[in-house]
């Protein structure tokens, strides 16, 4: 029913606002350039760098919140890294 789906998706569309609030949010104030510096700086191949948003940001984030916000939060990281979707 439309009711059903409207439940199943509301969840996923609030991870994905919350991710992308959390990504301008960073962009805005500055807090983003620290943190692309300092991967940069701890590593400059680009498969160690997903490697770690992917898993160890991932497992921090998945510890922390939960739900699902790890992938839509990485790949957002990911993505302003320029990594291709």
């Amino acid at each position: 029913t439309t009711e059903g789906m409207a439940n199943g998706l509301w969840p996923i569309s609030w991870i994905v606002l919350n991710a992308v609030f959390f990504h301008n949010l960073t962009i805005a104030s500055g807090d983003f350039d620290v943190i692309r510096r300092s991967l940069t700086r701890l590593t400059g191949d680009r498969r160690v760098q997903a490697l770690l948003v992917a898993f160890c940001f991932g497992a921090l984030m998945e510890g922390i919140a939960g739900f699902g916000a790890p992938v839509a939060i990485s790949a957002a990281i990911l993505a302003s890294l320029g990594f291709e979707p």
